[in-house]
């Protein structure tokens, strides 16, 4: 006997053939624009759209993250899925079918800020709290964060739906379209949901300390491929907004807003982590909003590690917070503060002392954890070796102004909190090395050594041995957790490998690690040497000569230099 999931699939095949048998009738009879049936469901032409408007949200209920994917595994089945995500879809293909449901219109479409209003038939801004595109963005978010319904959803459709959502208010300034401030702003929630399950399906697997590592794995290889996880201002403010309410348990009135349940402060840590997956987004959290993004991790780490048992975290959630505050950490030994001085280490002496700082008692607390996960140590563990060179000048009540609006108590960690503290023994920790103001930076590239003598031309001519990275810092990630390039006797100290890695780049004779090293900016001189000592065999397909043809200067930001196609996708073998 078939089961109702059965007999729904069945339903949902024939649907689907008779929708496209029409769609090809249509477009085989060259109906007028007028005539086609709009490919977006509208609930003016539906005979019940309350109905399916609760229906939405009985599935948006059932799909809340969990580790059993059997109501995703139904929706992709019987081809619901598809249809829940024609809710969000904002192109409407009956305009252009040749732009296929999930691209943007092409620019002989968008002329006129009319015929943008025109081909979007499903603007964003109109989608109000709770209305069917509202709860069918929902669904897709909730499926997104859960490993086990992701593998049935993570394709190319989904991710084009949802990037075009992202791209809608960019599209919108550009053409002038005026729309009222509460449509913004709901456009604005709705483009950071779009988002956030974008972070879930692009940037939650392979990358540094993340499970199914590859062996390029770092945040750097991220930067070409997932571009559609690069945060607009809009959306990294009203992340930190969200962050801020869901760690306080509030809402959020008003349009684009939502009641203190709607969102688990785990899957926006999840969103954070994966979000963080991409350097662009660690450099513009930094910028804009860095200490207080800090502040409410290592808030929320701390909660974890005094009271695991009453934390409204668990051992994922503190490692995505952990290795969050980590990555953006390698930001803040210069001009930038990593966190305020109240969690400053005490002085600058060899040793850490009992009384030590709020920072290294929480990371301690942490690491005395017994379900800590290994991605969080490794992040624990390094924090601990740099505070002392971290920057902690900032100061909380200067920290509160612009937005989100919040204030000096929603930054600082609580009075009970720091009773439990003051009871945390650190014992004698050592501070690890001292980093090499080259190692920031000054991008660097690498690439493998010649093996015994079988390579017949300089290695830094050959595009493929070589890969560029923004510094020598960011150039660890390949070579410290999870790396399957090194293997470790003694425990990891990123610093001091990004030393090694900067002292070799200037000829230095030191640890190496098996690979070459230079500078970048110091690609032209090699460059005239190689053209001294080879062939013009094959130059005109060295690295070295893009750079010359690109006029990228040294001056320029390397994250930057990122985006023009020399990724440091890494290609080399060991």
């Amino acid at each position: 006997t078939n089961t109702p999931a059965d007999r729904l699939s069945i339903l949902m095949a024939e649907d689907q053939r008779l929708r496209l048998e029409q769609h090809q009738e249509q477009l085989q009879r060259g109906s007028p624009r007028s005539q086609r049936k709009s490919s977006i469901p509208k609930p003016s032409e539906q005979l019940f759209p309350e109905t399916a408007r609760w229906c939405l949200a009985a599935i948006r209920n059932l799909t809340r993250p969990c580790k059993d994917a059997t109501a995703a595994h139904i929706l992709i089945t019987s081809g619901t899925y598809a249809l829940i995500l024609q809710y969000i879809t904002i192109l409407d293909t009956s305009a252009h079918p040749e732009n296929g449901a999930n691209s943007m219109p092409s620019s002989s479409h968008v002329d006129r800020a009319g015929e943008v209003i025109k081909d979007f038939a499903n603007e964003p801004y109109t989608w109000d709290s709770n209305s069917m595109q509202d709860t069918a963005l929902s669904i897709i978010m909730n499926l997104s964060a859960c490993s086990k319904s992701r593998e049935y959803m993570n394709d190319a459709n989904t991710i084009k739906v949802l990037s075009a959502i992202t791209e809608y208010p960019a599209l919108l300034l550009k053409y002038n379209v005026d729309i009222r401030d509460e449509q913004r702003e709901q456009m604005k929630f709705q483009g950071l949901k779009a988002r956030m399950t974008l972070s879930y399906l692009i940037g939650s697997e392979g990358h540094f300390g993340q499970a199914k590592l590859r062996p390029n794995a770092s945040t750097v290889s991220a930067n070409l491929d997932d571009s559609p996880l690069i945060m607009s201002d809009s959306d990294i403010e009203l992340l930190l907004e969200l962050l801020i309410n869901t760690s306080h348990r509030r809402g959020k009135d008003g349009p684009g807003g939502y009641s203190s349940a709607t969102f688990t402060l785990k899957y926006i840590l999840f969103s954070l982590r994966c979000l963080l997956t991409h350097l662009k987004n660690q450099q513009a959290i930094v910028e804009k909003v860095g200490p207080k993004v800090n502040c409410l991790l290592i808030k929320a780490l701390a909660e974890h590690a005094l009271d695991p048992e009453n934390s409204t975290l668990d051992a994922e959630s503190a490692e995505y917070a952990c290795f969050s505050l980590y990555l953006q950490s390698n930001y803040g030994f210069e001009e930038i503060s990593f966190l305020p001085s109240s969690f400053a280490p005490p002085g600058q002496d060899q040793e850490i002392e009992e009384t030590s700082d709020l920072a290294t008692k929480i990371l301690v607390s942490y690491l005395k954890l017994s379900n800590i996960r290994p991605a969080g140590r490794h992040a624990a563990e390094q924090l601990l070796l740099r505070l002392k060179y971290l920057n902690f000048k900032a100061e909380t009540k200067t920290m509160v102004s612009g937005f989100p609006p919040m204030n000096a108590v929603d930054l600082e960690i609580d009075e009970d909190t720091k009773k439990k503290l003051k009871s945390v023994d650190v014992g004698i920790r050592t501070h690890g090395a001292k980093p090499s103001i080259e190692i920031f930076r000054r991008a660097i590239l690498r690439s493998r050594k010649p093996r015994n003598g079988t390579e017949t031309k300089a290695p830094w001519n050959n595009l493929a041995m070589v890969s560029l990275f923004p510094s020598a810092l960011q150039a660890v990630q390949q070579l410290s957790y999870g790396s399957i390039k090194v293997r470790h006797a003694d425990p990891i100290d990123d610093i001091m490998i990004a030393n090694h890695i900067a002292n070799s780049a200037n000829g230095e004779r030191t640890e190496s690690y098996n690979f070459l090293w230079t500078w970048e900016d110091k690609a032209s001189e090699i460059q005239r040497n190689l053209e001294r000592q080879t062939s013009q065999e094959g130059n005109n397909t060295s690295l070295f000569n893009r750079f010359s043809r690109s006029g990228e200067s040294s001056k320029q930001s390397p994250i930057l230099r990122l985006s023009c196609g020399m990724c440091s996708a890494d290609t080399t073998v060991v």
